[in-house]
């Protein structure tokens, strides 16, 4: 019994359409504490912090704490602050905390840096009917991820059929250059039941690609001419800068 045997570019292939998408799946954000740096304002004794909470949900508040942290790792905990720290406090860019730094210490080292951590993240109060309204709009969500899911993943499935039926079509040619070379009875039939083998498998998996790639396309234009727009992706689940995609306006 002999196995099929594919080439190593066809193999090489076939693990870039199918493994290559899983680590790059989707990743989840969780919220974040960014660009933060700070100032003085001498004549009114203040140092302001500036930052950007990012990654954040409308439906949430986040307790924010602030510290000082020096050259030599020594805190300094802010008590006299107000703006954006503490509890209930949104997301968003340009977060300011001003601090009358003299109410709470005589000096601060130059190497002084701020450090701001989210401490915690609590669900913000939400009217019942806008509730009803986000959740139906994240329903609609994952029904649209889930079939765009399967249609790229029917794509996918008929482009690496394709792959194996070229691959089985260049063996099957291999083993007719065997056959007509053949110069006994019987390496003239093995190689004739081989070649015919291949060429069956090589019809299937053609078979089965044309059909998967076609009702791919017919889903994508379906859907397309339904939210007039259609796109064309590779690889599920990656973000645009990795996606190879082709739109169309119906």
């Amino acid at each position: 019994m002999r196995f099929m045997v594919l080439h190593k570019e066809a193999w090489l292939l076939i693990l870039f359409l199918f493994v290559l998408p899983a680590p790059l799946h989707s990743q989840e954000k969780h919220p974040r504490v960014m660009n933060v740096h700070h100032y003085f304002k001498p004549g009114e004794n203040e140092v302001v912090i500036v930052y950007d909470l990012i990654n954040t949900s409308p439906l949430e508040r986040y307790e924010i704490e602030l510290l000082f942290i020096d050259g030599m790792n020594k805190k300094t905990r802010p008590l006299t602050v107000f703006g954006d720290v503490g509890e209930d406090i949104q997301g968003g860019e340009n977060k300011r905390i001003t601090w009358h730094i003299f109410d709470d210490v005589e000096a601060l080292s130059n190497s002084a840096r701020p450090v701001i951590r989210i401490v915690s993240v609590n669900k913000a109060p939400v009217d019942p009917t806008l509730a009803i309204i986000m959740d139906q709009m994240q329903q609609s969500g994952k029904s649209d991820s889930q079939f765009q899911m399967k249609r790229e993943g029917a794509l996918i499935a008929g482009v690496g059929c394709g792959v194996g039926a070229v691959a089985c079509y260049l063996k099957a040619n291999e083993y007719m250059k065997e056959k007509n070379l053949a110069e006994s009875l019987e390496d003239y039939n093995r190689a004739g039941e081989n070649a015919d083998k291949f060429y069956t498998i090589s019809y299937v998996l053609g078979g089965i690609s044309a059909a998967t790639i076609g009702y791919s396309v017919y889903q994508y234009i379906r859907r397309g001419k339904a939210k007039r727009e259609t796109s064309f992706s590779l690889v599920p689940g990656i973000h645009h800068e990795f996606t190879f995609s082709i739109k169309t306006n119906f």
